[in-house]
Formats: C-alpha cells, structure tokens, sequence
C-alpha cells in the first residue's frame, strides 16, 4: 500500500498543516476589499483543485477498471496455459499468478466500492467550495 505525504507551503516555505489552515481561514475573516479579494482568490484556487480532483478521479476510475479487468483476463489465460504442465517451475508459475489473480479480484472489489464514495465525496467538496467561491465573488462586488 502507497501512502502519500502531503506538505503545505505558504510563499514558497513549507508549513505546518495547521498554521496553514489558519492562515487560509485568517484570510475569509477580512471585512475590507483587499482580504476579502484574498479570501476570493483563495477560494477560486481551491475549486479549481477540487475540480481537477474530480475529473483525475473519475478518469482513474475508468482507467483502473479496464486495466484490472485485462489483468484479470491475461492472468486467467496464462494460468490456464500453464494448468497442463508437470514442471516444477510452470506449476509455482501458476501459483504466483493464481494469488496475483486473487489481489486483482479484491482490489476490483475494494475499487467497485471505494472509488464511487471517493468521487462522490469529491464532487459534494467542490460543489461547496464552488458555492462559497461563487457568494464569495458576488460578495466582493458589493463592497
């Protein structure tokens, strides 16, 4: 299993996760036009991201089902090509594709499952930020 790192960086230096946030939040709590343009952009930059968030994730999906689907099937084939042979190292062979077989139908099962929520999740993000970046926007205009 892969496990991505995330950093923050403000001005180009990394920071803290928590300070990052706070100085994000800092930004919306501005009642002049000048922050509040910091709050806007912010918030713009965050629905971009949530957006192309959206669309790598729906693309991975598809991408990931019709590679584990051609996985499973070249496997199924090399197993059942290999299923005939009395060689000791065509029938270890056979196993190591048999078990490689197996994580491929539980990674199909995990993605049929995971996948969908993930992308739900999402699209429910960037549909707020999206709403928070539009009221935002009408919000700055009016000052």
């Amino acid at each position: 299993m892969e496990v991505e790192v995330i950093h923050f960086y403000t001005d180009g230096k990394e920071v803290p996760p928590k300070s990052f946030l706070s100085t994000q939040i800092d930004k919306c709590k501005a009642e002049n036009k000048i922050n509040l343009k910091g709050c806007a952009q912010y918030i713009s930059e965050l629905a971009m991201t949530a957006k192309s968030m959206f669309d790598q994730s729906v693309e991975f999906k598809e991408s990931s089902q019709k590679m584990m689907t051609g996985l499973q099937g070249e496997l199924t084939q090399e197993v059942e090509d290999l299923k005939g042979s009395r060689s000791p190292s065509d029938l270890k062979k056979a196993k190591l594709k048999k078990d490689n077989l197996n994580s491929i139908k539980n990674s199909i099962e995990n993605s049929t499952i995971l996948m969908p929520a993930l992308i739900k999740n999402i699209g429910n993000d960037y549909s707020k930020i999206s709403g928070v970046s539009k009221t935002i926007n009408k919000l700055e205009k009016g000052l």
